[in-house]
């Protein structure tokens, strides 16, 4: 089991040679613990919008027009680089793992950003980095912890 975003069968495809990745690949929603708080309805994502900034040119909202656009989206989705950001595209999706994560998400009440995303740029890099070296058996979770509180601190 790997625990993954709806991004990953693009990015994997590209990795291997097998031709039935997508066939063996599943989804399924995080399983709930017991006397938990949260609720099994909400997700952690975060690979299908876009945003400029409150400084942005004019050009940024013009391009997410083009970006946000049916025949984009749906070249996108085509490429099996995760979901569509423009519903009107949800029909180009092929793969019946990512039919069902859209549904899901469309259901949800609440979908959390990945944490390197929602929180500053160095902070997620931080995320990023120490979760990266935890994998590489260089780091333990107190060591994520303590790598991302000491990048919080500097922000």
């Amino acid at each position: 089991m790997e625990l993954q975003g709806d991004w990953e069968p693009g990015v994997m495809s590209a990795l291997t040679t097998s031709k039935t990745l997508d066939s063996n690949t599943g989804w399924f929603p995080f399983p709930t613990v017991p006397g938990g708080a949260g609720a099994p309805t909400t997700l952690l994502g975060g690979g299908d919008g876009f945003s400029c900034t409150s400084g942005a040119t004019a050009a940024c909202p013009e391009f997410l027009k083009y970006v946000d656009s049916t025949p984009v989206q749906e070249k996108l989705v085509g490429a099996g680089v995760g979901l569509p950001a423009n519903p009107a595209a949800a029909p180009a999706l092929t793969s019946p793992t990512l039919k069902q994560i859209l549904s899901y998400s469309h259901a949800s009440p609440y979908i959390q950003n990945y944490f390197d995303i929602a929180f500053p740029t160095n902070v997620g890099q931080a995320v990023d980095n120490a979760v990266a070296d935890f994998f590489a058996g260089q780091g333990s979770p107190a060591t994520i912890i303590q790598t991302v509180n000491q990048a919080a601190s500097t922000s």
